[in-house]
Formats: structure tokens, C-alpha cells, sequence
């Protein structure tokens, strides 16, 4: 039976176009994942995630293998939202799976990071730990050199967490310096402030000095004035 067309909501984005759903058999994978996405933009959540559902059971060929993994991905990011962690890394095991037997190092490392901050959110650090260094590992073998350096900082925040600050500080340090190699602007900003804090707490204000040159990056790379605070990882 097709969808009946969604009214737009009201709080939605003033430039986003009317949400019209597609729910005729005939509806292609990528189609339909677009909807979902759409559906997720406007809060209708429980949409999405039905809609995501749908797309992965619309594919067909192997040419829309990257549809259903990034219906997976997003399925699994909703289902941890909702607080149905083993939902989720159940799906994650499936992205996995496929992506391994496609071979495919940036899928595998997209849905082993994120089984990382499943992992993390349910409180199994040693086991995040273990997913975040096959993420990297996956990245760097596929060449995703920025979600390597995001690796890197997701293992400095999980040593802190578990209390090791002088390992975290050198792997934020570490990610720090890739960063920098690639003129990752906001990324670089972003892990400043979170060492800033870092050393802070191991009392480290000898390393204060690193942190204008942290700004003078910011400036030069984005030109948007002094470096705010964009919240810790």
C-alpha cells in the first residue's frame, strides 16, 4: 500500500522542501533512503527509521551496496539514540560483515567507529577501545587519512575515561600533529581545545604556548577570528 504523503512540520528548516514520502513498490533503494534521511531531518524519527528499513530491503544489485550500508549506519545511530544498544550493535555486526566480505576498508572502518561510541555509550571502554583501533587500522588502509586522525582522538578520550591522562594527552597529542598535516581546520580546533583541557588537568601550563599557535592555525586555515570553544570529545 503507497505512503500517504507526510505534512511538513512546522519546526522544520524554512528552506527544506516539502517531506513526500515514497512508498510504491516500484521505489528504487536510493529513493527511498533519501526519504528517510529526509524524514530523519524533520524529527519524524520512527519514520526514518522504518524508511532506512525499507531502503535496505529495496536493494537489488551490488552497484547499490553503498545505499545499504548507509541505510545500516543510520539505522544503528537511531536505534543508539533511542537507547537500544544491542539493536544497534547488532546492525553494526551486519555493516561489518557485509563490508568485509566486499572488502571495502572505509565501510568497515564507518561502522567500526561507530560500534566504537556504541560500545562507549553502553560502557564497555576496553571493548570501544579495541573497535576504535580496527577503525583506524580500516582507514588508513583505505586512505580516509581524516577518519584515521578522528580515530586517534576517540582512543585519547577513551584513555582519559578509563584514567590513563598522560596516554590520552599523547594520543590527543598524536592526532594533534596529523591533524595539522592536513590542514584539517575545525578538526584541529576542536582537538586544541580538548587538550587545552587535558593538560589542564594533569597541570601541564608549560604547554600553554602550543595554544597560540593553535589560533594562529585557525586563523590563517578558516578566517573566522579567534578559536572558540566547540565543545569537548
Amino acid at each position: 500500500m503507497p505512503v500517504r504523503p507526510a505534512r511538513p512540520l512546522g519546526a522544520g528548516r524554512a528552506d527544506a522542501p516539502a517531506l513526500r514520502l515514497v512508498g510504491a513498490a516500484d521505489a528504487s533503494a536510493p529513493e527511498v533512503l533519501e526519504q528517510a534521511r529526509a524524514a530523519e531531518e524533520r524529527g519524524r524519527t520512527e519514520l526514518a527509521r522504518e524508511l532506512y528499513d525499507r531502503a535496505l530491503h529495496r536493494v537489488r544489485t551490488a552497484d547499490e551496496a553503498p545505499v545499504a550500508h548507509a541505510a545500516l549506519l543510520a539505522s544503528a545511530r537511531l536505534a543508539t539514540a533511542g537507547g537500544e544498544t544491542t539493536t544497534a550493535l547488532d546492525i553494526l555486526e551486519a555493516a561489518l560483515a557485509s563490508a568485509t566480505a566486499r572488502a571495502v576498508d572505509a565501510d568497515c572502518a564507518s561502522a567500526s567507529a561507530l560500534r566504537s561510541g556504541v560500545l562507549w555509550a553502553s560502557g564497555d571502554i576496553g571493548g570501544a577501545e579495541g573497535e576504535a583501533t580496527r577503525a583506524r587500522d580500516w582507514a588508513r588502509r583505505a586512505g580516509d587519512h581524516r577518519e584515521a586522525a578522528q580515530c586517534l582522538r576517540i582512543l585519547g578520550a577513551l584513555a582519559v575515561a578509563r584514567g590513563s591522562l598522560d596516554e590520552g594527552i599523547a594520543l590527543y597529542e598524536s592526532c594533534l600533529t596529523e591533524l595539522r598535516a592536513l590542514g584539517q581546520a575545525l578538526d584541529l580546533a576542536t582537538t586544541l581545545t580538548s587538550l587545552a583541557e587535558l593538560y589542564d588537568d594533569a597541570r601541564r601550563w608549560d604547554a600553554c604556548p602550543l595554544f597560540g599557535g593553535g589560533r594562529s592555525v585557525w586563523t590563517k586555515l578558516v578566517g573566522l577570528g579567534p578559536l572558540r570553544q566547540p565543545g569537548r570529545i
